[in-house]
Formats: C-alpha cells, sequence, structure tokens
C-alpha cells in the first residue's frame, strides 16, 4: 500500500521518503554490514483494516488538533507546539498520534546515523528498528502473535533488531 515500496524499488539501495509536504526521496549512499533476514509468517490478513485502525484515529487526532495549530505530526516532532495538546484527545488518538511522534523521531536519529561520515554503528542501528518496532506494536497495534514470535526469538539470538514490514 501507498508509494514507499514503488519509490524504493524503482531507486534501489538505501532511500528516504519525504511525503510531508511533496513527495521526496533521496538516496543514501551508504552499504550496510551485518545481515538482513525478511520472513513471511504465511498468515493472512486484512491489510487494510489493519493499516486503517492506525491511519483513522491519528487523522481524527490531527483534525482535532487542526484549530489551535497543528498541521500534522512534525509539528509535535519539531516542538512547534507544545506536547500537553495531546491531553485533549480521546486515549486512543492519542496513544496513536504519540507512537507516530516516536516513530518520526526515531526516522530521524536512523536518518542521521545513516548520513555521518564516521562506519554504521549497526547494534544502534538494530536498536532504532526495534524500538521503531515497539511503536508499531504497541501504539499503533500493528503486529500478530507470529512476527511477535519470530523477533523474540532473533533477538534471543544476538539480533540487534527487527521490525514488522507493511501490515503484519
Amino acid at each position: 500500500g501507498g508509494m514507499m515500496d514503488h519509490y524504493t524499488s524503482a531507486l534501489g539501495g538505501l532511500v528516504h521518503l519525504d511525503f510531508e509536504k511533496d513527495i521526496s526521496a533521496t538516496v543514501i549512499d551508504r552499504r550496510l554490514g551485518g545481515k538482513f533476514i525478511l520472513f513471511d509468517s504465511l498468515k493472512r490478513k486484512d491489510t487494510i483494516n489493519v493499516l486503517a485502525s492506525a491511519k483513522k484515529p491519528t487523522l481524527e487526532g490531527l483534525k482535532a488538533l487542526k484549530d489551535i495549530g497543528v498541521n500534522g505530526i512534525s509539528d509535535l516532532v519539531e516542538g512547534k507546539r507544545d506536547m500537553s495538546v495531546l491531553n485533549r484527545l480521546p486515549d486512543i488518538q492519542r496513544r496513536k498520534i504519540l507512537a507516530n511522534i516516536e516513530n518520526r523521531k526515531i526516522l530521524l536519529r536512523g536518518k542521521k546515523l545513516l548520513e555521518e561520515s564516521a562506519p554504521i554503528d549497526d547494534r544502534r542501528l538494530g536498536e532504532l528498528i526495534y524500538e521503531h518496532h515497539s511503536h508499531l506494536r504497541d501504539g499503533l497495534g500493528i503486529s500478530t502473535p507470529e512476527i511477535e514470535k519470530i523477533l523474540d526469538t532473533a533477538m534471543k539470538n544476538n539480533a540487534y533488531g527487527g521490525k514488522i514490514n507493511g501490515s503484519g
């Protein structure tokens, strides 16, 4: 779903996609060490509803905050608005928005890590990837028991990180 897969496939390699205003794609010219393993849980899921259950409350919450000048997640990440404005939202909207805020911050830290001239700290990158997953799972409700079992096994066997791709 969306355009992320299309752009990444067309450009190849590490790609930073920004959909904030217009679509912009930046290729990050780095090679990663270590190993990446992609698993298919072989479990069918209702992708449209899984993603909608994360997206709809987020958009509803942002719409409710628009009248006080919050135009998007980046306003809260970049400190343009005090986070206390989230207290006026129902719990589900606040939780979904907080997960998006935290994942945006992780994205920016990861991007910086990949753009630095120093060698990439594989362990730190793995930690960021797993932290991102925890917000997808706990805040946005995007994961499955099968994915969690795979990730738990990987982490117990010295993986630096892991996360769900897609909606599960």
